[in-house]
């Protein structure tokens, strides 16, 4: 009987996590350590605080390294004593030198949420919804020095975008999907059944949202701001303002009626409606500066918008 291989995990965000717990319960991979990113300062207090899959490996007790740098010359003579035959990632977000990709035999099975080529980088799935895609993907490609996500498809399984699909359930959903593909993913592969294969057709970068695109662009059609919102729900949230204060837009519905784009038209059905470039986006939750995520209906209860006010970024 031929030996369980050894498989290195490299991951930091959520997202990553049903990946991990897939191979942590595995009978045909024993995972031999975890690399994730080190603590980081975090919340008013600024103290440090372990990434999520830091913490599920040490609540498992799976042995745990976490180097400032993937290229870290002790780092890297550890995980050489670990002799693993092959490295998933997911989620990581540290640059992967070639002596790390060479670490295994069988390099580094990267787990990345698009259709690739289309959307390489770091904001896949807000990127998606953002650019009105229909359809998107769960790729597993091999990782190597040539730049972010440019190495050879394994395997990818399409996922449809709902109409009404936010940054948050897509991202759930494709991570569950590489929990529940990872381990046939991998035996695949190292067996020889699946050949890696370049992959086809033009790339597109999906780079991080920066904090300028957060603030809504109420001249825009309502259909792109809504896309804006979904894009940015649950974190870290579409911004305006209101009354010279910030207000997050949480989730709001396109919907008809016309006016000066950022301007209170009205309440409907008890919420909000405000003016876009091209139809309005009725406001079904909001966050008001310094409060807690609330309906758009106790919005409107609450702090009675009238109509003509208007939302404008507070700067």
């Amino acid at each position: 009987m031929s030996p369980v291989p050894g498989v290195v995990f490299l991951g930091t965000a959520e997202f990553a996590l049903p990946a991990l717990r897939a191979l942590r319960a595995s009978e045909r991979f024993c995972l031999l350590a975890v690399v994730s990113r080190p603590p980081r300062p975090a919340g008013r207090g600024r103290r440090m605080r372990q990434p999520p899959v830091a913490r599920e490996a040490m609540e498992a007790n799976i042995p745990l390294m976490q180097p400032e740098k993937a290229g870290d010359e002790g780092f890297l003579h550890r995980l050489a004593g670990l002799s693993p035959q092959v490295m998933v990632c997911a989620a990581y977000g540290l640059y992967m030198p070639r002596k790390l990709l060479e670490a295994a035999p069988h390099g580094v099975v990267n787990v990345h949420p698009s259709m690739l080529p289309r959307h390489r980088g770091a904001a896949p799935i807000q990127r998606a919804i953002m650019e009105g895609d229909r359809e998107t993907a769960l790729c597993f490609m091999l990782t190597d020095s040539r730049g972010w996500d440019t190495g050879p498809v394994l395997r990818c399984y399409s996922r449809s975008i709902g109409p009404r699909e936010t940054a948050g359930s897509l991202h759930d959903a494709l991570a569950l999907m590489a929990g529940e593909r990872v381990e046939e993913v991998l035996e695949s592969y190292l067996a020889g059944r699946i050949v890696p294969e370049p992959q086809r057709g033009e790339p597109t970068y999906a780079d991080k949202v920066s904090r300028e695109e957060t603030v809504l662009q109420w001249s825009k059609p309502a259909s792109e701001v809504d896309r804006t919102v979904r894009a940015l729900s649950p974190w870290p949230g579409a911004r305006t303002g209101f009354r010279d204060k910030g207000l997050k837009i949480l989730e709001c519905l396109p919907e008809d009626g016309e006016g000066e784009p950022g301007t209170i038209l009205g309440i409907r059905d008890g919420f909000p409606l405000v003016a876009c470039g091209r139809g309005s986006v009725r406001l079904l939750r909001v966050q008001p500066a310094s409060r807690g995520r609330m309906s758009g209906d106790d919005f409107a209860r609450g702090y009675s918008p009238r109509p003509g006010e208007r939302l404008e970024h507070d700067g």
